[in-house]
């Protein structure tokens, strides 16, 4: 098993979108999520395509950063 945690989501949304520099203030948790399986996807598709075939799970930290107290 491999875990992978993305430890910067806010900088990698600025990076990936306008929308998400303003949302990432207001809706923190929704940009993780979309952060994380847009990763998750790359990820998914990249190995596809060498032939190496894997199951991608993303699993959501409610206690993760920017998680409600």
């Amino acid at each position: 098993m491999i875990v992978i945690e993305i430890r910067n989501h806010r900088e990698v949304a600025h990076r990936e979108s306008i929308l998400a520099r303003a949302l990432g203030r207001i809706a923190p948790n929704f940009i993780r999520r979309q952060v994380e399986q847009r990763v998750a996807e790359e990820i998914q598709l990249e190995l596809a395509s060498r032939g190496i075939e894997i199951q991608v799970r993303v699993h959501l930290d409610e206690d993760g950063p920017g998680a409600p107290p």
